[in-house]
């Protein structure tokens, strides 16, 4: 309800910050890896990091940092020998980004002998 009657028009300021992106460079060997099989051994493929790409507003990616992402490698369906291509799951990160990428990260599982 307006306060008077003769004032028609009402006037609301919305300040919008413009979302960007930023591009974490994850080593690969400081990604979790969780459910290896006990009969493999794991090795990673030439990409010693990979490229986990976060977007958000300007001032809460320049807080952003790999020690505020937790970064998973799933390996619950690989359940034999050989390469693969396995996505980078981002399991925590800071609220005010939002992960929007699909890292891929090479594996070598072989035979424990």
């Amino acid at each position: 309800k307006l306060v008077t009657e003769e004032s028609a028009n009402v006037v609301v300021t919305i300040v919008l910050e413009k979302a960007g992106t930023k591009s974490i460079q994850a080593p690969v060997r400081s990604i979790r890896i969780d459910n290896l099989s006990e009969n493999f051994n794991l090795e990673f493929g030439p990409d010693q990091s990979a490229d986990l790409m976060f977007e958000g507003t300007n001032e809460a990616l320049e807080q952003l940092t790999y020690d505020k992402v937790l970064a998973v490698l799933d390996l619950s369906s690989y359940t034999e020998a050989g390469t693969y291509q396995v996505p980078v799951k981002v399991l925590e990160y800071p609220k005010e980004c939002e992960y929007v990428g699909e890292a891929l990260v090479e594996i070598i599982l072989t035979a424990k002998e």
